[in-house]
């Protein structure tokens, strides 16, 4: 059987999404997700923007205001 962070986190693979959260620092960001890890307590998304290139950033998904849409 496989952990269910994992399966979670697989359905995301190469798909595009906008990712938005108005937390401490405010995130706006959208991009192909690429990978992923996962620790303990969350999963972290290895996303590469759209629009700069060669940039990869980790956002792990255990924001409490983080809200997502795919793009299409």
């Amino acid at each position: 059987m496989e952990p269910i962070k994992n399966y979670i986190a697989e359905q995301f693979l190469g798909n595009t999404y906008h990712f938005k959260c108005d937390c401490l620092m405010a995130l706006d960001i959208t991009g192909v997700i690429l990978d992923y890890t996962t620790t303990d307590h969350e999963i972290i998304l290895h996303i590469s923007l759209i629009g700069v290139e060669e940039k990869i950033v980790k956002l792990g998904l255990n924001h409490p205001n983080l809200t997502i849409e795919e793009v299409v």
